[in-house]
Protein backbone atom coordinates (compact mmCIF):
# COMPACT_ATOMS: atom_id res chain seq x y z
CA UNK A 1 0.00 0.00 0.00
CA UNK A 2 1.36 3.53 -1.06
CA UNK A 3 2.40 5.91 1.80
CA UNK A 4 -0.39 8.68 1.15
CA UNK A 5 -2.41 10.35 3.52
CA UNK A 6 -5.60 8.91 2.61
CA UNK A 7 -4.52 5.49 2.98
CA UNK A 8 -3.14 6.32 6.70
CA UNK A 9 -6.86 7.50 7.49
CA UNK A 10 -7.99 4.18 5.39
CA UNK A 11 -5.75 2.51 7.93
CA UNK A 12 -6.37 4.43 11.24
CA UNK A 13 -10.36 3.49 10.15
CA UNK A 14 -9.86 -0.18 10.12
CA UNK A 15 -7.48 0.18 13.77
CA UNK A 16 -10.04 2.56 15.63
CA UNK A 17 -12.73 0.84 16.44
CA UNK A 18 -10.86 -1.57 18.14
CA UNK A 19 -9.16 1.01 20.11
CA UNK A 20 -12.17 2.75 20.98
CA UNK A 21 -14.04 -0.68 22.38
CA UNK A 22 -11.27 -0.91 25.03
CA UNK A 23 -11.81 2.96 25.75
CA UNK A 24 -8.84 4.38 24.08
CA UNK A 25 -8.65 6.30 20.68
CA UNK A 26 -5.90 7.94 18.61
CA UNK A 27 -5.95 10.53 15.98
CA UNK A 28 -3.66 11.92 13.48
CA UNK A 29 -1.70 15.11 14.54
CA UNK A 30 0.39 14.84 11.21
CA UNK A 31 1.70 13.18 8.31
CA UNK A 32 4.50 13.78 6.51
CA UNK A 33 4.13 11.74 3.39
CA UNK A 34 7.63 12.70 1.85
CA UNK A 35 9.63 11.38 5.04
CA UNK A 36 7.38 8.64 5.36
CA UNK A 37 6.13 10.01 9.03
CA UNK A 38 3.02 9.95 11.11
CA UNK A 39 2.21 11.79 14.27
CA UNK A 40 -0.83 10.66 16.25
CA UNK A 41 -2.37 11.74 19.15
CA UNK A 42 -3.45 8.92 21.91
CA UNK A 43 -6.55 9.52 23.59
CA UNK A 44 -8.55 7.82 26.74
CA UNK A 45 -7.20 4.82 27.65
CA UNK A 46 -4.61 4.59 25.26
CA UNK A 47 -2.46 8.19 26.60
CA UNK A 48 -2.18 6.22 29.51
CA UNK A 49 -1.90 2.41 28.78
CA UNK A 50 1.62 0.90 29.22
CA UNK A 51 1.10 -1.19 25.99
CA UNK A 52 1.37 2.48 23.74
CA UNK A 53 4.80 2.15 24.68
CA UNK A 54 5.41 -1.70 23.63
CA UNK A 55 4.20 -1.83 20.42
CA UNK A 56 2.64 2.11 19.20
CA UNK A 57 -0.39 2.48 17.44
CA UNK A 58 2.26 4.18 14.62
CA UNK A 59 4.29 1.08 14.16
CA UNK A 60 0.39 -0.79 13.69
CA UNK A 61 -0.18 1.86 11.11
CA UNK A 62 3.25 1.92 9.41
CA UNK A 63 2.98 -2.33 9.15
CA UNK A 64 -0.21 -1.94 7.16
CA UNK A 65 1.80 0.80 4.20
CA UNK A 66 4.80 -1.05 4.09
Amino acid sequence: MEFTVQNVNKVLDEVQPYLISDGGNVAVHKIDPEKRSVELVLGGACGSCPSSTVRPPKRIILSYLM
